[in-house]
């Protein structure tokens, strides 16, 4: 089966399923990864940018408010799949998934977060 999924208003993607739980694996993908969501920090449009800084290709949805521009970083699977997830959670300088007490932390705002000068780091 063939299914056009809406996942905001100029948006539709089209996904090809031989069964119900492939199909509901596939838009969960999609939208984990494509589906527009307002910025966590001030709650502005975002868009989908795609960059690149040396041999590195960095996925990402940024903020269209020119005074915030804070970003959600898209993270891809190590798998066959390549899938793009949304990035909510603390990492160490590894990549690793930060826990405490055996729970994992997830970054305020949804995982939104902007550069902070005075700080020199992402908040």
């Amino acid at each position: 089966m063939i299914v056009e999924y809406k996942i905001s208003p100029n948006m539709i993607v089209k996904i090809e399923s031989e069964s119900m739980t492939t199909l509901f694996e596939k838009i969960h993908a999609v939208n984990d990864s494509l589906k527009p969501e307002p910025c966590g920090k001030c709650q502005s449009e975002s868009m989908h940018v795609v960059r690149s800084a040396g041999n590195n290709v960095y996925y990402e949805l940024v903020c269209t408010n020119n005074t915030c521009r804070a970003k959600l970083s898209l993270g891809i699977e190590n798998n066959e799949s390549k899938r793009l997830y949304k990035k909510r959670t603390k990492v160490d300088g590894d990549g690793r998934t930060v826990k405490e007490d055996g729970k994992t932390v997830y970054l305020p705002d949804r995982g939104w977060q902007r550069w902070d000068s005075d700080k020199g780091e992402l908040v």
